[in-house]
């Protein structure tokens, strides 16, 4: 589009009328950039002051400013204008958030708008970077200081990194025509989040300083600004937000005369109102062309959510406008960028220039012809045509792109980005109508010089898709001068900046004032040596260069001395220093070809396949690892479905070789163009798209699958640092060597697993230009597959040997060296050391080779091959452990000499254990830190809650250190996922071993304690100790188990409760004991079921099961010591909350896949005792015992003597108990009137020999004392039941002969005595609240002593018993007087109260009385609840939902809507699965008196298409019901799946009364013939039919409110079309769940006691009832005697005085006394 030209004669006389200025800083300006904090780190957690440590610029004559420093002094009062970026990242955690603030002489509260915190940084889908930003005019007093505060306001918790800070300071003379002001609230009050139809949304503007070129009233607020005169107007708006929003967004606009201008717009001021994130900000930077007279007006409407958000307390929101006259400007527009075939997207995955062609055609281009020309196909190129400073405004405008889209605009001059000039705060959320964003950018470019060339870029930073412009972005360029000095200015140049170049050393800048730099006088030392410098003029500065004299280390610091003198003769020492950021792998120059064929460029490429065509089930066998591919390419795999005569396996065959049908053979491709390949021709899956057909794939076999490809070539690489890149589906290793082939080259990068199409990104520094041989290893196992090999200059991602300019060129042919083709050890206890030489076109002379290990030459010996050399040195014994280096020097056939450099590390630990080859062995040797780490495969556990280090070993031979844990502080070590250990790389596993020693410290919880788990629920592994009531004191059960619950089952069912087809061999323990554990899987190769699990202890199998098959993959991550994650025991699924943790040490542990033989086991744990068997030394003999009948007696013996000692016990010379100890052993026995005097003894035997204790005797204390009762308790209502807990065990017939209990005015229609032996629970006939005396005879002990005797209790209406003794899951009282956990008395899932509600409401339950929750839908009031197996990710035909509530408004009914609004009172699950009751309005009245109640389930989506059960994952296709009218869901999913039908039932309600509430699912497991049924008060209201089976339907429960989505009878909340909560409006109390159905008379009875007084009132008229022998009963009572059928009535008076005598046949009924 064509510019408007300005041209300005006599500005132009000025500027070309003088001499060149030798100054660079900015007139009256300054400009810093730092990338750290006063802290030294570029770690913003906990907020710091920017350090402005890399660029310091600045007017000496208004500023004062020295490199590093935090402070920016000011030395003229006057108004300034302030312009700051603040970039941040983070990759942990969620929604960190920094604020930039101006502080002002430290002023602890910032100044009052100068501030911006838009850089919100998600962390998901990419996202992980955001900005803050702001433009604003302050005044200043003289010597002000001014810095930058980084202050956390959100994801406090989570690292996040400063990228490049600016901030630029510009003093604002008096004869600039600006005008500044502030505002808090917008026309029509506080809130600025208002629909764009509501009136009155401009902001009211107090006036600040207004220069001649606008028309305001200082002193009168308002909204509009006058625009004196026609013209440009720079415009910056700041609007700092906050708002306890969910995803509310509010957006800025200027208008003149009321009509918003294009592009001028802000819209990044989301709120997530998570994580602490409810402040942000708003900001406009641009130019704005106005007629003369036209009224500005900055407006802001509501972009996202609903809800207030005003301008952040004790802030103010500004602007700043200033006339420009046109000289020196740029202003231009865009909607797109620069590419061709997709200029309309601004997301795009490389970085890309925005077109600034005049934009939609809204906006008048401006350009100053003198200064400027715009240039490009797209007119994305500003080009400098004065040097000087420009001061760039940038504003974007966004919308469109997938959800988490943000896309990042940068600048660039002459194509390398511009630190500090970036915007990242454009997150488009695309959730509750998050869809708009924009960003702003205004900064310095200073010291541009004639023929620069400046560029806008976007650039996608989180999630691709299209993002698009809807209205003009806007880009502008304002020319300022340099500083001049004047007459007599005796300013010292000054360092301006100081840059670490990486490996290419560093680069200062001196800039000149009055005085300038002497240049010869330039010195500096290098890490304490002189530096060679160079030094050159750029503009009025002098640059100083550094150039390493070699490679440097790859993250290297070094410390720099620079000195100099000035004109005027004054010396300066600046101390500096500057690192090595990047890591990088140096390839030595040596690795250079001699030549290479330059007319065959490309790759020799050598594919290989083997897919399931051959392996049957497998997709492949490499396992997704560097060693398998490098396995595959040698044909190494041999087939078990293909054997020779004598039933040996024979090599699979390569599939990616047409001719390969006998044996394994490769068929090299000669690769002319680049590595750009995919399953699936021109396939856009990587970086670059157009991809070519992986060469010879699909291979004969006809798959895509199983691919290991070698990729070799010669490189032609330059001096310097390179950046490489692969985008691989699925790994792959590129190494350098002499030849590309060599197993001893670097290894450049590597991703060594399986991953979809990702970048991996590596450098290589290479000392000299060189043709440098390469071999690519990629393989693919499954799924997707593609490769892209490229290289990055410049930010850009370029193909190696494309036809671009800068892209690295390769060559397949040249003269090939000879390498090492094996090297041994790498990793694995070894007796030798030995090298393979393969030739090349060159070979190996034989009489050169010299090997040093640790530097001392060893004696190897070197034998010729048939391809090469052997060498190999014999060590005689085991390598000892530790890293070793060796030293390989060699002369090859042409003369060339090469030393090759080798190291390996033979892992700590015992030779047993290490020759059988774990792949994790923990030694826990350390003893400080938070980790622990594997000898071999490296995995870093961590510990948690303060594991105890250090602890000695556990046994003779132990290896360093033990760990000690504490249960009582849920202590663990966790340990990451890894492919050997659980998941990733080749799995089924059918063989896997573990093993490790223990001691347990403390045996007296009865929960489990973990000492090893691994998996789910689904599939897994837990080792761990039970208490129970089997076990003596001191003792407890081990038990070890393994289960996989999906492909082929074993090991029990999902959701299990119970031990039904548990998998698991168990022992006992005992306290303060060591034990070697081993747990050995050996599965079942087929996949069927005829494996076994295996245990051993100290040695010796314990325990086999059978039925076992094979273990899955298991993502689940895995830990020593407690739960992590959900796991399974011999009792059924458990939930990984803690609570169960191991109170002992751990020590030695080891991993296998492998199952462990018995002999090797025995020598693991053997080897622990390391020597010859020592003789058996008894050193506490058993004691003689006395024990009351009954009761434990026990006897033990302590001894040495190892390794192992068989201990077996004998009473009475009969063979009673055998042990297998270490240093003590033990045995418990009842004491009874039959063993009286029993004579027990020990026999201990090793391989040394036999030695037996002395006999110790048990003596039996007789029991001749009767029982007593410890206690007694009562409850009436529907439980009618007495407890009676007596001081020792029971004789079982006596005690439960009802017969044995009187209780007056009761009749005993049951006796049960309980598990413990000792309690015995009375079934009656109907009690009241109120005192019974309870009369006991002939209830005997287990020794015939007979109790008789009496005692009085007072029976009670306990309502929560009531609820208990049926059986719920989960009970909420809701009786929390402070705290935010609702607990759940059943301990299953405790729920959070979120919002405020109210706690210890006014109870709606009588019989309880304890409280209840108010909630507050004002203040978003929701009890939230956790998934759990036993609530909602289960299966369950039966499930019975009970609270009570009262609601103190309704929802009000509207006429003509989809759907009307509700209440929630409860919901679990989504709306595919789940269920809900809810308050639908029907009351169109402004005070709904009436609702309905509804209580709705479904269940009707999921991945099963067959009723076969055992293909089930969710309901299949016919069994599957429930749904929604709502049209708006998608297909298979709410409304317009085959026979969607809401299923509901419901009842009216009304405001202000208290329901009881009873919803049944009575399910059907086979088809749908179940029903819902809803009671309400005690009575059935509605049933229906044509229910099946709840599916699993995770997503969180909520109690009063949506939690996490769920669906209605009319409406959709669900996922994206959540849009209302629905909060209740009353208080709610008493819930329970059940998983199963409540009868009609449990419900009326659950009613009935819960409008009953839980006990009668202190003041309570007296009554007592006696039966007389004649049969009548005689009712003594004070105040009037009632009587009712029902214990509940209703209660009439009996006209009778006092005392009441009744016959024996009269009616019977209740009866009570009232006072009245």
């Amino acid at each position: 589009m064509l510019k408007k030209l300005v041209t300005i004669l006599s500005t132009l006389t000025i500027l070309f009328g003088v001499s060149s200025s030798t100054q660079a800083a900015v007139n009256k300006g300054a400009l810093l950039k730092g990338n750290q904090t006063v802290n030294g780190n570029n770690n913003l957690k906990g907020g710091a002051l920017i350090s402005w440590n890399t660029y310091s610029s600045v007017d000496p004559t208004i500023f004062s400013h020295d490199l590093y420093s935090e402070k920016l002094t000011v030395l003229k009062a006057g108004h300034y204008l302030i312009a700051v970026t603040l970039p941040i990242e983070s990759a942990v955690g969620q929604r960190a958030t920094q604020r930039a603030q101006l502080r002002v002489n430290g002023g602890a509260n910032g100044h009052l708008y100068s501030l911006g915190q838009s850089s919100y940084a998600r962390n998901s889908g990419g996202h992980t970077e955001g900005s803050s930003h702001f433009a604003t005019l302050v005044w200043l007093a003289a010597d002000s200081v001014l810095t930058l505060d980084a202050v956390d306001i959100a994801g406090n918790a989570n690292n996040r990194f400063l990228r490049t800070a600016t901030l630029y300071a510009e003093k604002v003379e008096g004869d600039r025509n600006v005008f500044n002001a502030t505002a808090t609230k917008i026309e029509s009050g506080d809130n600025l989040n208002v629909a764009e139809d509501t009136e009155g949304r401009n902001l009211i503007w107090t006036g600040k300083r207004i220069n001649n070129a606008f028309g305001f009233v200082k002193a009168t607020p308002a909204a509009g600004i006058t625009l004196k005169d026609e013209g440009n107007y720079l415009v910056y708006v700041n609007i700092p937000l906050e708002g306890p929003v969910s995803r509310g967004s509010v957006g800025l606009a200027v208008s003149l005369d009321d009509e918003i201008v294009d592009g001028a717009r802000g819209q990044q001021g989301y709120i997530r109102n998570s994580n602490g994130h409810t402040t942000s900000s708003i900001h406009f930077s641009g130019i704005v062309n106005a007629t003369a007279g036209s009224i500005l007006k900055v407006e802001t409407a509501q972009l996202a959510k609903a809800g207030t958000i005003k301008v952040q307390s004790g802030k103010a929101a500004s602007i700043f406008i200033e006339k420009l006259d046109g000289t020196g400007l740029f202003s231009d527009a865009f909607t797109t960028t620069a590419a061709e075939e997709t200029a309309e997207n601004l997301n795009p995955n490389a970085k890309t220039a925005l077109a600034l062609d005049g934009g939609a055609g809204s906006t008048n281009p401006t350009m100053d012809e003198n200064y400027y020309s715009n240039e490009g196909d797209s007119e994305e190129k500003i080009v400098i045509k004065k040097a000087g400073n420009y001061l760039l405004n940038v504003n974007g405008v966004f919308w469109g792109g997938s959800s988490r889209a943000n896309p990042r605009i940068s600048v660039e001059v002459n194509g390398k980005t511009v630190p500090g000039a970036e915007s990242t705060a454009h997150y488009l959320r695309h959730s509750d109508g998050a869809d708009e964003s924009s960003g702003s950018i205004v900064t310095m470019l200073n010291d541009l010089a004639v023929d620069d060339v400046v560029t806008v870029s976007v650039e996608r930073e989180g999630n691709g898709g299209i993002v698009t412009a809807p209205e003009d972005g806007l880009v502008s360029l304002h020319y300022r001068a340099n500083y001049s000095a004047a007459d007599g200015d005796n300013s010292p140049p000054k360092l301006a900046s100081f840059e670490g170049l990486g490996v290419d050393g560093f680069r200062a800048k001196l800039e000149n004032f009055g005085l300038s730099v002497d240049t010869a006088s330039i010195k500096a030392t290098v890490d304490g040596a002189d530096a060679e410098l160079t030094t050159s003029t750029e503009g009025g500065a002098t640059i100083v260069n550094y150039s390493f004299p070699s490679i440097p280390a790859p993250l290297s610091k070094h410390n720099v001395s620079l000195s100099y003198s000035d004109s005027a003769g004054n010396s300066f020492t600046k101390d500096l220093v500057f690192s090595i950021t990047l890591d990088y792998k140096g390839v030595p120059a040596s690795y250079a070809s001699s030549s290479a064929d330059k007319t065959a460029s490309g790759f020799i490429a050598n594919v290989t396949q083997i897919s399931t065509i051959q392996t049957e089930t497998l997709a492949s066998v490499h396992g997704g690892t560097i060693k398998g591919a490098e396995k595959q390419l040698a044909g190494q795999f041999l087939n078990p479905n293909e054997l020779d005569d004598n039933d040996n396996p024979q090599p699979y065959l390569n599939e990616a070789d047409p001719d390969a049908w006998d044996s394994w053979t490769i068929a090299p491709v000669e690769i002319d163009g680049t590595i750009n390949w995919n399953q699936d021709e021109g396939a856009v899956q990587g970086n670059f798209g157009e991809e070519a057909l992986i060469p010879q794939i699909p291979g004969w076999g006809d798959s895509s699958d199983g691919i290991v490809a070698e990729i070799l070539t010669y490189l032609d690489l330059k001096k310097g640092l390179h950046q490489l890149g692969v985008n691989s589906d699925d790994g792959f290793s590129l190494s350098f060597g002499p030849n590309a082939k060599d197993v001893l080259g670097l290894v450049a990068g590597q991703f060594n697993g399986n991953r979809g199409a990702a970048d991996t990104i590596f450098n290589i520094v290479v000392p000299e230009d060189g043709l440098y041989p390469a071999r690519l290893v990629w393989w693919e196992a499954g799924g997707g597959a593609n490769i892209e090999f490229f290289s990055i200059t410049d930010g850009k991602k370029i193909l190696v040997n494309s036809d671009d300019p800068n892209a690295i060129k390769a060559y397949r042919s040249g003269t090939s060296a000879p390498y090492v083709s094996r090297a041994h050890p790498s990793g694995d206890v070894s007796k030798t050391i030995e090298f393979d030489f393969t030739n090349g076109d060159d070979s190996v002379d034989k009489s050169s080779v010299v090997v040093k290990l640790n530097g001392d030459v060893i004696n190897a010996s070197v034998n010729s091959t048939a391809s090469g050399l052997s060498v190999v040195y014999d060590h005689g014994d085991y390598l000892p452990a530790g890293n070793h280096t060796i030293e390989l020097s060699y002369k090859e056939s042409n003369g060339t000499e090469r030393v090759r450099n080798y190291s390996f590390n033979i892992p700590k630990g015992r030779i047993e254990i290490l020759a059988d080859k774990p792949f994790f062995y923990y030694t826990f040797d350390e003893t400080s830190g938070n980790t622990v780490s594997s000898s071999l495969v490296q995995s870093n556990a961590t510990l948690f809650n303060g594991a105890e280090l250090g602890v000695p070993a556990l046994f003779p031979n132990g290896i360093g250190t033990a760990i000690r844990l504490d249960g009582s502080k849920d202590q663990a070590i966790r340990v990451p996922d890894n492919a050997l250990l659980n998941t990733g790389g080749t799995w089924p596993k059918d063989e896997k071993s573990w093993e490790f020693w223990i001691k347990p410290e403390s045996l007296s919880s009865e929960a489990p304690q973990i000492l090893w788990e691994q998996g789910g629920v689904t599939r897994g592994v837990n080792i761990y100790i039970q208490r129970s009531n089997d076990n003596a004191e001191g003792e407890a059960t081990l038990y070890m188990m393994a289960w996989n619950r999906a492909q082929t089952f074993f090991g029990g069912t999902l959701n299990q409760v119970g031990d039904e087809g548990i998998t698991a061999v168990s022992t006992t323990i005992k306290e303060n004991t060591t034990y070697h554990l081993a747990f050995v899987m050996n599965g079942d190769t087929e996949g069927g079921t005829e494996g076994t699990l295996t245990g051993y202890l100290n040695g010796k199998q314990f325990g086999q099961v059978s039925g076992v098959s094979q273990l899955w993959a298991h993502a689940d991550d895995s830990a020593f010591g407690n739960l992590w994650t959900f796991s399974v025991t011999h009792e059924g699924d458990q939930n990984g909350s803690g609570g169960k943790g191991f109170t002992g040490v751990i020590d030695d542990a080891a991993f296998y896949n492998l199952a462990l033989t018995e002999e090797q086991v025995i020598a693991h744990f053997e080897d622990g005792f390391a020597g010859t068997p020592e003789n058996i030394e008894i050193t506490a003999q058993p004691q003689d015992t006395s024990a009351p009948e009954t009761k434990p007696a026990s006897f033990s013996v302590d001894f040495t003597g190892m390794p192992l000692v068989d201990v077996k016990w004998t009473v009475n010379g009969e063979e009673v108990a055998t042990d297998s100890a270490l240093t003590s052993s033990s045995i418990t026995i009842t004491a009874t009137a039959a063993n009286n005097g029993a004579k027990i003894k020990a026999e201990l035997t090793n391989k040394a020999g036999s030695v037996s204790t002395v006999e110790a005797t048990l003596t039996t204390i007789i029991d001749t004392t009767a029982p007593e009762i410890s206690s007694i308790s009562a409850y009436a209502g529907t439980l009618n039941s007495i407890t009676i807990v007596f001081n020792e065990l029971l004789d079982a017939s006596s005690a439960s002969n009802a017969a044995n209990y009187k209780v007056d005015g009761l009749e005993v229609t049951a006796a049960s005595l309980g598990e413990d032996g000792q309690t015995v629970t009375l079934s009656t006939s109907q009690q009241t609240a109120g005192n019974y005396s309870v009369t006991v005879s002939g209830v005997k002990d287990l020794q015939a002593n007979a109790f008789s005797g009496s005692s009085s209790v007072s029976s009670v209406v306990d309502y929560a018993q009531e609820i208990i003794s049926d059986g719920p899951i989960i009970y909420w009282k809701l009786a929390e007087t402070e705290g935010n956990i609702a607990t759940d008395t059943m301990g299953l899932r405790n729920g959070a109260f979120t919002g405020a509600p109210t706690l210890n409401a006014e109870s709606l339950v009588p019989a309880s009385n304890d409280g209840a929750v108010k909630f507050n839908p004002d203040n978003a009031d929701v009890i939230k609840i956790g998934d759990n197996p036993q609530m909602n990710t289960g299966t369950f035909k039966q499930k019975t939902f009970e609270f009570w509530f009262k609601a103190d408004s309704l929802p009000k009914a509207e006429a003509d809507v989809p759907y009307q609004k509700k209440m929630v009172l409860w919901e679990q699950g989504g709306g595919w699965k789940g269920l809900r009751f809810y308050l639908n309005a029907t009351d169109d009245s402004d005070s709904p008196s009436k609702a309905d109640l509804y209580f709705m389930a479904n269940s009707h989506i999921g991945g099963g298409t067959t009723s076969v059960s055992s293909t089930w994952t969710a309901p299949p296709l016919d069994l599957r019901w429930g749904g929604s009218t709502d049209e708006r869901g998608p297909e298979q999913s709410h409304y317009g799946y085959e026979d969607s039908v809401p299923v509901f039932v419901k009842g009216e309600i009304e405001v202000g009364k208290v329901y009881h509430v009873v919803g049944i699912i009575d399910g059907d497991s086979e088809g749908l013939n179940g029903k819902l049924l809803l009671y309400v008060n005690g009575k059935l209201v509605d049933e229906v039919g044509g229910v099946g089976q709840m599916y699993s339907h995770g997503n969180d429960a909520g109690i009063g409110g949506i939690n996490a989505g769920t669906i209605f009878h009319d409406e959709i909340a669900d996922g994206t079309l959540l849009a209302d909560p629905y909060f209740f409006d009353g208080s709610i109390d008493e819930v329970a769940q059940y998983n199963l159905t409540l009868s009609a008379d449990q419900v009326a009875g659950h009613y009935e006691v819960g409008n009953t007084a839980a006990a009668p009132t202190a003041d309570a008229p007296a009554i007592n009832v006696a039966r007389n022998t004649d049969g009548t009963i005689t009712i003594t009572f004070e105040g009037t005697l009632q009587s009712a059928p029902t214990v509940n009535g209703p209660w009439t008076d009996v006209d009778a005085p006092s005392p009441l005598t009744i016959p024996a046949d009269a009616a019977e009924t209740f009866g009570r006394a009232v006072k009245k």
